[in-house]
């Protein structure tokens, strides 16, 4: 049982990561930094997101791998048992959508360096390139399984994304500047055994830059943590 609640515990990570990543900057070496906070508004660290590359496929899709770092509130990286606080991601742009890579995202958050999640069923994780006021996205649910030094454990994941909607476009400010962004919602849900954590995020995006701010809340509406974009630092030209 307690390892399962520190499973649990450790995705409240996942909701935040999952929020940041439609409509991701493809320009490579741009770092995005976020600033994450509190339900009281407390910071509580800082997110760095690194573009790395920006290449097509074989199938001729862009595929924009990033470096995603937490740092503490001194911005000093934060370490996890495996010796590293980094992770790496893929997301593929298509013609007309983005897939995420839900499969790197869990990982990130497993407690233990010597696990591993491999998707056993269900759909891919897409956001549409073109979006508009009002328009629903598509529901979507997927099983992962945890591997322990290449053997299945007993530990199934389940996960799914409900409730999916571009409530608004409007103009928002941060501390790194104001956008015109799509105002959008979802509920994100993981059980793992008997035991489910259910949160709703809502989220500014932003085309060509990404999320600017994302909100964290319980079902019934508390907010429980919310993310703010900071800075953006531009590739130099020589």
């Amino acid at each position: 049982m307690k390892k399962i609640l520190f499973f649990l515990a450790a995705c409240a990570n996942l909701f935040s990561a999952i929020a940041q990543q439609p409509f991701v900057c493809s320009e490579p070496g741009t770092v995005l930094e976020y600033a994450c906070y509190d339900k009281k508004g407390r910071l509580t660290g800082y997110r760095l997101s690194t573009v790395e590359s920006c290449e097509r496929n074989v199938d001729g899709w862009l595929e924009v791998r990033t470096r995603e770092q937490e740092l503490d509130i001194d911005r000093n990286p934060v370490v996890k048992k495996d010796g590293t606080g980094d992770m790496r991601s893929c997301t593929v742009i298509r013609a007309d959508d983005m897939i995420l890579p839900l499969g790197d995202i869990l990982a990130s958050c497993l407690p233990d360096p010597d696990l591993s999640v491999v998707q056993i069923e269900g759909n891919e994780y897409a956001c549409p390139l073109t979006l508009s006021v009002g328009m629903d996205l598509p529901d979507l649910s997927a099983v992962y399984n945890v591997y322990n030094d290449g053997e299945p454990t007993k530990m199934n994941v389940q996960f799914s994304v409900t409730d999916r909607k571009v409530l608004a476009y409007e103009k928002i400010t941060v501390p790194v500047g104001t956008f015109d962004a799509y105002k959008v919602t979802e509920t994100v849900s993981v059980k793992v055994l008997f035991i489910r954590v259910t949160r709703t995020a809502v989220t500014w995006r932003v085309p060509g830059v990404g999320d600017v701010r994302s909100e964290e809340s319980t079902t019934k509406g508390k907010l429980e943590s919310y993310m703010e974009l900071v800075s953006i630092q531009r590739p130099t030209s020589e």
